[in-house]
């Protein structure tokens, strides 16, 4: 065992002793620490409001549209309005947001409307969709 030992010391040392120095004749540049940055989305939690156009004696007018279907159709974000008619919903700038009124339970009757969310509607956190 002994002797297995100073063999494989003798094998490492003369392997050792003919090893060259490798050199590298490109060497590779540093980097500067970059940071990639992608452009980001802002959205806010908005008060939308559903409502019916309707003529009245004074004028035209609105009534709210209990219990709508309120969806961003760019995020897919569902929700369903109160007895009030407002619901509030998660947008940004540019998205399209959709309404659908569903009057009586009557599948015959049901009123949708689209809008697309302004910058300054956006800013506000407000608004309200007409549904025809």
């Amino acid at each position: 065992m002994k002797t297995l030992s100073m063999f494989s010391l003798l094998i490492i040392s003369a392997f050792l002793a003919n090893a060259k120095p490798v050199e590298i004749k490109d060497p590779p540049k540093e980097r500067k620490n970059e940071v990639l940055t992608a452009p980001m989305k802002l959205s806010k939690a908005a008060y939308i409001y559903v409502a019916r156009p309707i003529q009245t004696e004074i004028g035209p007018s609105g009534i709210s549209c209990p219990f709508s279907i309120v969806k961003n159709e760019t995020t897919g974000e569902t929700v369903t309005a109160s007895y009030s008619g407002s619901a509030i919903l998660n947008i940004s700038a540019g998205d399209v947001v959709t309404a659908l009124f569903d009057f009586s339970g009557q599948s015959s009757k049901k009123f949708t409307g689209a809008v697309t969310i302004s910058v300054s509607e956006f800013n506000s956190g407000y608004k309200t969709i007409w549904v025809r």
